[in-house]
């Protein structure tokens, strides 16, 4: 049995049960968050390419881009490949295996607080630590491939807008926009990527910080202009990746607060029978 009549036994079976809906409902919500991003692809990029283009595209911090650059048939493309880079650690389908796993662990659950069986309450609690080891293991994961995923969208970044060499109009009026909002200079390389041949030091005018260099009318984007690096932005990579580490973030997060859930539940769960036979 696992528990019998009595106010803190009742306290505990309802504790128990009410965790294990918030647990049933999060593996609904984890299943279908997976389900659209592997399989609704269409609409994840659409939402995607929207928030860039308000965020990371925009001319301004509270305006959407400018009609020029809205319609550029570059910025869907862009998006669209971005989607494929930030899912290569396999978002969708940990979030499905995730919200499959939840879903067992629940309904063993339910049918133990149900039939008060100690047989199934044991498989509840090992399924429950299990599930917190594989949580964890998942917020370790996508720790470990931060850096990686981070290097891919640099090189994308570069190869897309940076390379002078591969530039058009379109992306080269779009990196243009990008430099002078963010005020960066370069995407893989830093002011590196404009140096075009050996011994060359000129640079683009928005990759200086023309107003602490302290000449605003008459000074020249070199790296022999200024005497300090900090008059120099950093790369546009490093302001992009504000966004989408934000992103990568709020994964590791939730698979890092699953895993705590998760071993608290086993815990009470496995104390539930110890209170019993204490009252």
């Amino acid at each position: 049995m696992l528990v019998r009549d009595g106010p803190c036994a009742a306290s505990c079976r309802w504790i128990i049960c009410i965790l294990n809906l918030i647990l049933f409902v999060s593996s609904l919500l984890f299943f279908l968050v997976g389900i659209s991003v592997q399989y609704f692809r269409e609409w994840f990029v659409d939402l995607l390419r929207s928030a860039f283009q308000l965020r990371f595209f925009s001319t301004d911090e509270n305006l959407p881009l400018k009609p020029a650059a809205q319609n550029l048939p570059f910025v869907p493309s862009f998006a669209e490949d971005l989607v494929t880079i930030l899912n290569d650690v396999y978002i969708a389908p940990s979030l499905i295996a995730l919200g499959v796993t939840f879903f067992i662990v629940s309904v063993v659950g339910f049918l133990g607080i149900q039939r008060q069986s100690r047989g199934i309450l044991s498989w509840y609690i090992t399924l429950l630590f299990l599930l917190s080891t594989l949580s964890a293991a998942l917020c370790v994961v996508f720790y470990l491939r931060i850096e990686s995923v981070q290097d891919r969208v640099e090189v994308y970044l570069y190869e897309s807008l940076g390379d002078p060499s591969k530039n058009n109009d379109e992306k080269r009026y779009l990196n243009e926009q990008i430099h002078k909002k963010y005020r960066c200079c370069g995407y893989k390389n830093g002011y590196l990527d404009y140096i075009r041949s050996p011994g060359s030091k000129d640079l683009p005018d928005y990759c200086c910080n023309v107003e602490q260099a302290g000449d605003t009318d008459s000074a020249i984007c070199s790296i022999d202009s200024f005497t300090h690096k900090t008059q120099i932005y950093q790369k546009c990579s490093k302001k992009f990746w504000v966004h989408v580490n934000r992103f990568y973030c709020l994964i590791m997060y939730v698979f890092g607060a699953i895993a705590v859930f998760s071993f608290l539940l086993g815990l009470m769960s496995g104390i539930a029978p110890i209170i019993k036979t204490i009252i």
